[in-house]
């Protein structure tokens, strides 16, 4: 009877210990309990998981599943490396959460290049609402490169006396556009032409699996500006189709233009670019030119590619678009665009 006595005083204390893991935090936790986080990117043009080479740096948000409000934040911990086998442990009380996590990730351009900061948005334990927390910008005049910006959002269930490893899976929602004007050949032209995107951005409100709410709720659109409008080094430019090839050095070759945009939606149908050439706008749709090139899956396809290029073969009459991205390549030909550069 005394051995009976001592087992269950034992058992109401390893009770105790446990509620004080969930209550509290993990300090108080066995080491065989936790509860914790792993990331992966995959999609991408590759098939592996570029979580370890693409992602520097990472910020973790848990939101209450009932309240919708911030009940924990982490903005300085997450720093690559990151291992393959890389696991966050968050120290959650029982209970039902929803997950968002931002990331920035490795600079691969040019870093003479301006730049702007990633784009997340400031998030208050206490105060920010779930909703709030998918908001990326309000109206801005970008003329920076857009930092790659990485976004995932899980709903979990953090178990009491259970051990789980639960996977968060991030896309990236930054995208470089180049657009190439092989004719505008001379400094002359080229100081002519101003090239932006302008229209609102589904990006704004970014939640897995839902269209953005009106764009009226979401204050407007953003105008993205170029961040280099012409490079000075050598440039070698070969169009897949003629394999006619565009080579020169600086001003005297063609003009290069790169912008940044938010997360291309499909349902973005007002996205669109413009060419001015002194005066004279031509506008061509962002979306329906990438989208010619897609048969399906749409917004699979146009979260899996980061870079795209524009080519404008123009003449005094026509405009011909060549969109191109890593592994496939579509001619676009606008009804209602020409004379551009006359």
């Amino acid at each position: 009877m005394e051995c009976y006595k001592k087992i269950g005083l034992l058992f109401c204390a390893a009770i105790f210990l446990l509620q004080g893991c969930v209550i509290n935090d993990l300090d108080d936790c066995p080491d065989a309990i936790r509860y914790a986080l792993a990331f992966e990117y995959t999609l991408h043009t590759g098939e592996n998981d570029r979580f370890a080479e693409d992602v520097d740096k990472m910020f973790i948000y848990a939101f209450d599943a009932t309240t919708g409000i911030c009940v924990y934040a982490d903005t300085t911990t997450l720093i690559a490396p990151f291992g393959k086998d890389y696991t966050y442990s968050l120290p959650l009380s029982m209970g039902k959460y929803d997950i968002i996590t931002w990331g920035w990730g490795r600079n691969t351009g040019d870093v003479s290049l301006k730049m702007s900061t990633a784009v997340i948005p400031t998030i208050i334990p206490g105060t920010t609402s779930i909703d709030n927390a998918r908001l990326l910008l309000e109206d801005k005049l970008n003329d920076g490169r857009l930092e790659r910006t990485f976004y995932g959002e899980r709903n979990v269930d953090v178990p009491a006396f259970v051990s789980r490893v639960d996977t968060v899976s991030l896309i990236n929602i930054t995208n470089q556009i180049r657009i190439i004007i092989p004719d505008a050949k001379t400094a002359e032209i080229q100081d002519r032409i101003s090239v932006s995107i302008v229209g609102n951005n589904g990006a704004y409100y970014f939640k897995p699996g839902s269209n953005p709410p009106a764009m009226d709720v979401l204050k407007g659109g953003v105008t993205y500006l170029p961040y280099v409008m012409y490079r000075t080094d050598s440039v070698l430019v070969v169009d897949p189709i003629s394999k006619e090839t565009y080579t020169g050095t600086g001003r005297d070759s063609m003009l290069i233009v790169e912008i940044s945009t938010l997360r291309l939606v499909q349902n973005d149908a007002n996205m669109q670019v413009v060419l001015d050439y002194g005066g004279n706008p031509v506008i061509f749709p962002l979306l329906e030119m990438l989208q010619a090139g897609i048969s399906s899956n749409i917004q699979y396809n146009l979260d899996k590619y980061y870079r795209w290029q524009l080519l404008f073969n123009i003449t005094n009459t026509s405009v011909t678009v060549h969109i191109q991205t890593m592994d496939w390549h579509v001619v676009y030909q606008p009804s209602n665009a020409g004379g551009i550069l006359q």
